[in-house]
């Protein structure tokens, strides 16, 4: 099975990145998205930008009574391509939080892919926050470890050092002391993209 994969950080205000996603779409059969930053009322809008595609869309803090009222601290999507409909599950996980979400794509000519998509805390959260949701992370992968294959895609919110990569940051900090000791310890491959 061969599944293009588009990973980009896209802040979603409004409508204003419509022409952007949708050319994306057209380009792809799985989009992740994070800090999607819609107003609780309208977190469906990402599945109505393509009529090619369909997805599960979630708002961080969703449970927050005061969300309806104002601009979201972020939020998820996993949308895919029509075409994979017969074949993709969203996922119930083990963790219940709302930085965190996942499909499952199955194939008759190999084993399952999963596709994890996160949001880790911003800097305006604290780091013991952040290491809960390393944490459902973690349980989350040990979950589906024996599964099939796993991909983790999201925003991570860690400052990774340069010795992470040329596109890391020169500087590290106490989050990405955080993910890089996450990474190794789940021997991840990894992306830097810094923001």
């Amino acid at each position: 099975m061969i599944i293009r994969l588009a990973l980009r950080h896209i802040t979603v205000v409004g409508h204003v990145e419509c022409g952007y996603l949708d050319e994306l779409m057209s380009s792809c059969d799985i989009l992740c998205v994070q800090e999607n930053h819609l107003y609780y009322e309208h977190k469906n809008f990402l599945t109505t930008i393509n009529v090619n595609f369909s997805g599960h869309v979630n708002m961080c803090d969703e449970n927050n009574p005061l969300c309806s009222l104002r601009l979201q601290n972020g939020g998820l999507a996993i949308l895919w391509n029509n075409k994979m409909n017969y074949s993709v599950t969203n996922l119930s996980l083990p963790v219940h939080s709302d930085r965190i979400m996942a499909i499952r794509i199955d194939s008759s000519d190999s084993d399952p892919i999963f596709v994890i998509n996160v949001y880790r805390p911003s800097p305006e959260y604290t780091t013991g926050l952040y290491s809960e949701c390393i944490t459902d992370w973690q349980i989350t992968l040990e979950w589906l470890s024996n599964e099939g294959t796993l991909i983790s895609c999201g925003d991570f919110n860690g400052q990774l050092g340069q010795q992470w990569g040329h596109r890391a940051r020169s500087q590290g900090n106490d989050r990405g002391r955080l993910l890089g000791e996450f990474v190794i310890a789940q021997v991840l491959l990894t992306s830097t993209h810094p923001s």
